[in-house]
């Protein structure tokens, strides 16, 4: 025999022949140990295989190499391996969540940013658009030249221009009411042709 036992062996015998002492951790050499007054035992416990397994993936390594897990039966150390990957994967998604989460808002605020200058930009187009349509005022010269005259220089719009100038009488140029209905601010450019 080599000397080799099985961690349910090691455990079974700390139990009944250690009169209550149990095996303690040793950082240092990375072991648990059981001492008695003729035996000396080492072995990698649930604390020496989270370190181990904590080591392997700090450095980056492929695994470790655990000699000897027989009559593991209530997986015990299988499952302080797995719980240790539990704690690689939380901090993985900690770096990711510190990652996604400020590339996201900065997504989300140029995009914002970009939507609103697009709408202003349509906004100033169509306003442009609206003073193209509206042609300068024509004046009856007729009129304007006869100074005798009690006719006033009345202009006369089409009432499609009107239904442009206001934006189709939107309650945003809406000004108020007066005697004869509501009274609308227009878009109105004054040319000389």
């Amino acid at each position: 025999m080599d000397g080799s036992m099985g961690y349910k062996t090691i455990r079974s015998y700390i139990r009944d022949y250690g009169f209550g002492i149990s095996s303690v951790y040793n950082a240092t050499y990375v072991v648990n140990l059981f001492t008695s007054t003729t035996i000396f035992i080492n072995f990698d416990g649930i604390e020496t295989v989270k370190a181990k397994v904590a080591y392997v993936k700090e450095k980056g390594l492929a695994g470790y190499n655990a000699f000897q897990l027989s009559n593991d039966d209530n997986w015990a150390l299988s499952q302080a391996a797995q719980d240790g990957d539990k704690d690689h994967q939380k901090n993985k998604h900690q770096l990711l969540l510190k990652i996604i989460l400020p590339v996201s808002v900065v997504f989300i605020l140029v995009a914002a940013a970009l939507v609103y200058y697009l709408r202003q930009r349509k906004s100033k187009q169509e306003e442009e658009a609206v003073l193209r349509i509206i042609p300068s005022p024509r004046t009856n010269t007729s009129a304007a030249e006869n100074f005798g005259s009690d006719a006033p220089q009345l202009q006369v719009f089409k009432f499609a221009y009107i239904k442009a100038a206001t934006n189709n009488f939107a309650s945003d140029n809406k000004l108020g009411e007066g005697g004869f209905g509501p009274v609308y601010k227009v878009l109105y450019v004054r040319t000389t042709s």
